[in-house]
């Protein structure tokens, strides 16, 4: 991990010394119209991913629940929110710009591509440093720091053990016949008590969290 963070940073230092030829090559912009339209594509690249997040969180989950038959938990509108503000870009968007051709197939320069690259600095700029520095503050503000919401496997491996114990017992009560029937019937309603606990907590659960993201889908809208 060390390793890949220190070639991430010397990739952008050797690229970051290309910038000044880059803007040698945009000559019919000054440098303030280029950094208010840098400042206006990164908005837009922004709030076009967290546009797209609220439609797409429903849509995967609907997929997940009513195609693959998975029993997931529904994501709130704030970590709907939180994920869509995480939407960084970094090495690879500025890879792509950069292995844009200089020369087209006939000979001529490839159109915009200094300023395609300018563009592509400038949302790795806003994204690392603007959303970055402010990712921390904006989950505890939304309240989500420390937040953890249910684990359904841990959900589904409590009940997997618990019908197994109870499948054991009726075993055992069969083996043994008449003899321990009390006990095994107390152990029993036991095992079964704490079935019943768990699944009456997933119900609660799930009907609290689909209530609060309707809550909060509502508050990021401002309905």
């Amino acid at each position: 991990m060390p390793s890949l963070l220190f070639l991430n940073g010397l990739v952008f230092v050797l690229i970051g010394l290309q910038l000044p030829f880059v803007l040698a090559g945009i000559r019919e912009y000054s440098l303030r119209q280029l950094i208010l339209h840098g400042a206006l594509f990164s908005a837009v690249v922004i709030l076009l991913r967290l546009v797209w997040m609220f439609p797409g969180a429903t849509i995967a989950n609907l997929i997940r629940r009513r195609v693959l038959h998975q029993d997931v938990a529904v994501p709130s509108a704030r970590q709907v929110f939180v994920v869509g503000r995480t939407g960084m870009r970094g090495v690879v968007a500025l890879a792509e710009a950069i292995s844009l051709p200089e020369k087209l197939a006939n000979g001529a320069d490839f159109p915009q591509r200094n300023l395609i690259i300018f563009f592509t600095f400038s949302v790795i700029l806003v994204t690392l440093v603007l959303q970055g520095l402010t990712l921390p503050p904006l989950i505890r503000a939304l309240g989500l720091a420390g937040a953890s919401g249910r684990n359904k496997e841990q959900d589904d491996a409590r009940r997997q053990m618990i019908a197994a114990a109870l499948a054991q017992l009726r075993a055992e009560q069969e083996r043994d016949g008449q003899q321990f029937n009390d006990v095994y019937e107390e152990i029993e309603e036991r095992y079964r008590h704490r079935l019943g606990a768990l699944q009456e907590s997933e119900r609660d659960s799930d009907s609290h969290e689909s209530a609060a993201y309707v809550l909060d889908t509502k508050s990021c809208l401002g309905n």
